[in-house]
């Protein structure tokens, strides 16, 4: 209930009001960090997420990083303190390169599962916004077409 709400005004406000695209073009989508007991929910909603994405962007790869010295951007962001996730991210974004990072935790609530959603442009190394949704079950495509459209 909380994602259809939430989609439906963001869908609704854009068509609203049609502004130009952002310049940005290259983006970076981190594996989202996942509460205990929210890796599938991790894993699946961002899976969701590159597959709406992938026609209106130009995606980089996790795998495609260049690698650190002694390790890949998986494993640097794997040993990332949870505090520090968006930072990390921005690193790897900045390695890429990229334009836009987008990182993501799932964490469990008692009606939906949450996605708190963060939004980083690597130049200036800036934190943009940060957004959080509810995903009702069986709603993932709803809601990655809402951050599609935050994103557009």
């Amino acid at each position: 209930m909380i994602a259809s709400t939430w989609v439906a005004l963001v869908l609704g406000s854009a068509n609203a009001q049609e502004s130009a695209p952002m310049q940005y073009d290259t983006l970076l989508v981190t594996p989202f960090r996942a509460a205990p007991g929210t890796d599938s929910a991790a894993r699946a909603f961002h899976a969701v997420l590159l597959d709406v994405l992938r026609p209106r962007w130009d995606l980089t790869e996790l795998s495609e990083v260049p690698p650190f010295e002694d390790y890949d951007a998986a494993t640097y962001l794997s040993a990332c303190p949870a505090d520090r996730y968006s930072g990390c991210a921005l690193v790897i974004g900045q390695r890429a390169p990229v334009d836009w990072v987008v990182v993501g935790e799932v964490t469990p609530r008692e009606d939906a599962t949450e996605l708190q959603v963060s939004f980083i442009a690597t130049r200036g190394s800036t934190e943009l916004f940060s957004v959080g949704l509810g995903i009702d079950e069986g709603r993932d495509d709803a809601v990655a077409a809402a951050v599609a459209t935050l994103l557009d």
